[in-house]
């Protein structure tokens, strides 16, 4: 199907969006305006948008900040900047998409009888390369917008305004491209998929499982660097790899060393269930918080995943049938 501007583009976007439970929205210029016109439904949970300083600027800026930052903030989406997006994307999450070349803008949606001629198509066919690359663009080449940045391209914008009246053809400074430490933080930085042993398996036959595990596959694999290509010792390998040293896990493995042993095992360090989910509940960078309860399957797909992925360097058990407790045994091979 076809969404035409100045015809039913605006219908069709705003349908897609209210028949889907989390929708993520990729757009390289974004206005309020036009983002209420498709978001009626309050749907959209994720929106990714370029926000180059040079897009914010100018009597016709191509985005908002402000405005878009303070929807989001209201509406408790997830606001992420890519600066090299071009792409204009609404995604149901699974394999269902509108691909077009209409930015979220008054213009890109036709909202002004002179607006631009844009076209937009529907495809439920997403495969898993897809997939996977609409994962790791989001998961691994954009940056959450916390406060620090947000405050940074305002000043930023503030700084080109001024410049903008100082001198006839003004050159707009970007800001430096760094890497966000806290994007590290997130909860969708976790694995999702609860069978570690049969993640291979999975991705070779991902129509073998239903829609709900293939979406928490094609995140693990988008995360950690994954393709099916891999012969499967090259898979787990570099599972291993990405995962034992992604800086989350990373750190929940140090303070697992840390700890005074188990009275049940009084040589090994290890932590209980409920101090695990609270430690990610401290140390996650998610706004608002998760409480520790809602990070309760996050924890026991993380058990499997270190006891495997860490060859019995970590092990777990439920001693006397109780909650679970996660061990350090020794020295992790590398």
């Amino acid at each position: 199907m076809l969404y035409r501007s100045h015809d039913n583009l605006i219908p069709g976007f705003e349908q897609f969006v209210a028949s889907h439970n989390q929708v993520t929205l990729l757009t390289a210029y974004l206005k309020l305006q036009a983002l209420e016109e498709i978001n009626r439904s309050n749907h959209i949970n994720q929106i990714v948008v370029r926000w180059q300083v040079s897009d914010l600027c100018g009597k016709t800026p191509a985005s908002e900040l402000e405005e878009i930052w303070t929807y989001c903030k209201t509406n408790k989406i997830k606001l992420y900047r890519n600066t090299r997006l071009h792409m204009k994307v609404l995604w149901s999450g699974s394999n269902e998409a509108i691909i077009g070349s209409a930015n979220i803008t008054r213009n890109g949606l036709g909202l002004f009888d002179t607006s631009n001629f844009e076209l937009a198509a529907l495809t439920s066919n997403l495969g898993t390369d897809d997939l996977i690359y609409l994962n790791r663009v989001l998961l691994e080449d954009s940056n959450l917008v916390t406060e620090d940045l947000y405050h940074q391209l305002v000043a930023a914008k503030e700084k080109a305004k001024l410049n903008a009246l100082e001198n006839p053809t003004p050159v707009i400074q970007e800001l430096p491209e760094t890497s966000n430490k806290s994007d590290k933080f997130l909860t969708n930085q976790l694995p999702m998929f609860g069978d570690i042993k049969g993640l291979y398996a999975a991705i070779q036959n991902p129509d073998q499982i239903d829609h709900i595990e293939r979406n928490c596959l094609y995140h693990d694999m988008a995360l950690y660097g994954l393709n099916a290509a891999m012969p499967e010792l090259e898979f787990y390998a570099t599972l291993r790899m990405n995962f034992i040293h992604h800086p989350f896990i990373a750190a929940f493995l140090e303070e697992i060393r840390q700890q005074t042993p188990h009275a049940s095992s009084p040589h090994r360090p290890s932590m209980g269930f409920t101090n695990v989910t609270i430690w990610f509940s401290k140390n996650t960078t998610e706004v608002p918080c998760p409480k520790r309860w809602e990070l309760k399957s996050h924890t026991r797909i993380i058990y499997d995943w270190i006891q495997y992925l860490s060859e019995d360097s970590y092990t777990w058990d439920r001693p006397n049938g109780g909650s679970q407790i996660i061990y350090y045994e020794g020295l992790v091979k590398e």
